[in-house]
């Protein structure tokens, strides 16, 4: 009898370490993708107030992008390395080479950015996303107009007081739509 209760302990206790092995993770993974689709959207007036408590990281940030050779460059890299910039060419990653940059870069992802992205003479700053979706500011190098073929999916852009600064949103059904209807 004392030998049957003993296995029977041992294999609950098996079973209990065997499910939360194989359930926490799932629950950590429904809880973020919940928690990522459920951030509240910020719209202009929200961003314009982020952008200036950010502004002296945007603009470290943006120096560093616009000084770039590289036509392409997203920060976090496509591997995911820490320091590391992704330059769009051969999936090539580049080492961060500025302390400041570094550091700006460590501040503002750690006060909720998400993204930044060079492409060609625009970065933007993405401060919400999911899958399909984004909120943040971009800043254009030439001081021309961002437009759909500068930001993928592009649905509502407005300038902010800061010359060059465009608060944009981004929604590839939206954008879906709109081509649709333009197109019929």
């Amino acid at each position: 009898m004392k030998k049957r209760k003993i296995i029977l302990t041992i294999i609950i206790l098996l079973l209990v370490i065997i499910l939360t092995i194989i359930f926490i993770p799932i629950k950590i993974f429904f809880i973020n993708m919940y928690r990522d689709n459920r951030m509240p959207r910020q719209g202009i007036h929200e961003m314009q107030k982020d952008f200036e408590e950010n502004k002296e990281l945007i603009l470290i940030i943006r120096d560093y992008f616009a000084a770039s050779r590289h036509a392409r460059l997203s920060y976090p890299s496509r591997s995911g390395e820490s320091g590391m910039l992704w330059s769009g060419t051969m999936s090539r990653n580049i080492a961060i080479s500025d302390e400041n940059m570094e550091h700006a870069i460590y501040r503002l992802f750690s006060s909720g950015y998400r993204q930044v992205v060079k492409e060609d003479s625009f970065i933007s700053f993405i401060r919400w996303g999911n899958t399909g979706a984004g909120v943040g500011v971009v800043y254009s190098i030439g001081g021309a107009i961002p437009c759909s073929t500068a930001i993928q999916f592009l649905t509502e852009l407005e300038p902010l007081t800061e010359d060059g600064w465009f608060y944009f949103e981004v929604h590839y059904n939206t954008y879906r739509t709109r081509l649709r209807n333009q197109n019929r």
